[in-house]
């Protein structure tokens, strides 16, 4: 080996540095961390310790990755199952909303006009929802015939007193020669 001349200051510098990477290496804690930082400097050299820890870290983000993607599609699925059984206990309070209208008396047009004002005013019960319809579109009051009836409890006029004799009289042509063109008026005016 050729002997080379080397400056004090150099020696003691290169003896420090040799003295410091050999306690580096020896300490289990900083020994890593160097054998990393050399192989991130020089990837291409092999560093046993290094090499066999990148192998199974790989493994490792590998298993990490598939255990995640099982956790998501596990989360997904136990969404989905509460998202249906949520559907099915509004369908099914649906449906008894709709049975209880008609145990009530309302007709399918009925239930779906009320069905309708739900969506309209966001109403979820049937029940709410019937009643506050029915307040805000009351039934027509029922329509009085109009026209001469025979009817014990009404005042009579002298023209129903004059038909009612020719009928009880046995006139029964008369009757009808006297009625018909009375009911004609009435029907055609709209009364």
């Amino acid at each position: 080996m050729a002997l080379i001349e080397v400056d004090e200051t150099q020696w003691r510098s290169a003896t420090q540095v040799v003295g410091a990477m050999e306690k580096l290496l020896t300490n289990p804690k900083t020994r890593r961390k160097v054998l990393e930082a050399h192989k991130e400097l020089n990837p291409n050299t092999s560093i046993p310790e290094i090499d066999a820890l990148q192998v199974g870290q790989d493994r490792y983000n590998t298993l990490e990755k598939l255990v995640l993607e099982q956790k998501a599609a596990l989360d997904a699925e136990r969404e989905a199952r509460a998202e249906e059984k949520r559907a099915a206990e509004l369908n099914s309070r649906w449906d008894a909303g709709r049975a209880r209208l008609r145990r009530s008396g309302w007709s399918d047009e009925g239930i779906e006009k009320v069905e309708k004002f739900m969506q309209e005013k966001l109403v979820a019960d049937h029940e709410v929802a019937a009643a506050a319809y029915e307040k805000m579109n009351p039934a027509p009051a029922p329509m009085s015939p109009a026209g001469n009836r025979f009817d014990l409890f009404s005042a009579r006029t002298q023209s129903d007193d004059k038909a009612t004799q020719l009928l009880l009289s046995g006139q029964e042509d008369a009757f009808l020669a006297s009625v018909i063109p009375q009911t004609l008026t009435e029907l055609r005016s709209g009364r």
